[in-house]
């Protein structure tokens, strides 16, 4: 899977959050997405497209090509945990619905910056189907396994 992330700053260098782009500013973020960081890579009929607090991220299968290019070691390494929940899902085509790539259903907030109430690292309230899912995805260390046709 590809993942590429975008954010935008104002004139004077301060983040500006994505709760409150505008429309405008969400095309351009997709256009950057999609047209520049991941340009050429992976397989564009599967992506998800979602937000953070301060991105904009997609997701993007791999294709089987580029799949060949990874190393084994890659795959003979051991998981160490995934990411954290979605603030929204913005679309997604081609990928399954999965509950742990959902956003938690009542998230808590971690303050970034005292002053901006609007910048926050969405912590999991562990309870909903979303964070149950997540949490036992962290903790069965699957290994990865080379997909074969």
């Amino acid at each position: 899977m590809w993942l590429a992330s975008v954010s935008l700053r104002d004139r004077r260098g301060d983040i500006i959050g994505t709760a409150k782009w505008s429309p405008r500013q969400w095309k351009h973020a997709e256009w950057l997405l999609k047209n520049v960081a991941l340009k050429n890579a992976g397989d564009e009929s599967r992506e998800r497209m979602f937000r953070m607090c301060i991105t904009a991220c997609l997701h993007r299968g791999i294709r089987d090509d580029e799949l060949d290019q990874i190393p084994q070691w890659w795959f003979d390494a051991e998981a160490i945990d995934i990411a954290g929940g979605p603030i929204e899902i913005l679309y997604a085509k081609g990928v399954p619905d999965i509950e742990s790539a959902k956003p938690c259903h009542h998230p808590r907030k971690q303050l970034i910056d005292l002053r901006r109430t609007d910048l926050y690292f969405p912590r999991d309230c562990g309870e909903c189907p979303p964070c149950v899912a997540r949490a036992s995805v962290r903790t069965c260390n699957i290994p990865l396994v080379r997909p074969t046709a």
